[in-house]
């Protein structure tokens, strides 16, 4: 999706998927190469909900974390700077649920 001025769709809504708000991906170098961020296109007020949960979000319980990294990331005892890299971005780009929170995956798979 175009999110530059000089598309006039560039702002049509929806943006992006899960967004209820209006928002662009940007790039954040200040975080590392490849990095980008979700910043809204518009004042946003106070209470509105901006997400929302789909399939396109995977659920990961923190005690699940590892097996994860090792099966889409391949073996922790590998010592790869490209991996390690994958790894810190994926990390990054993630985000925590808390303890509260009502996810079917707030339950570890191995229990």
């Amino acid at each position: 999706m175009p999110t530059n001025g000089d598309n006039k769709n560039s702002n049509k809504f929806p943006t992006h998927a899960a967004y209820l708000v209006p928002v662009e991906i940007k790039a954040t170098p200040q975080y590392g190469e490849n990095h980008k961020g979700v910043f809204a296109l518009a004042k946003i007020r106070k209470g509105t909900k901006m997400w929302m949960w789909t399939d396109r979000v995977v659920s990961i319980h923190r005690d699940d974390l590892d097996s994860y990294i090792e099966t889409n990331f391949g073996a922790t005892d590998t010592n790869d700077d490209d991996r390690r890299t994958k790894i810190q971005t994926f990390l990054r780009q993630g985000f925590v649920l808390p303890r509260l929170s009502s996810s079917e995956t707030m339950i570890p798979k191995n229990k």
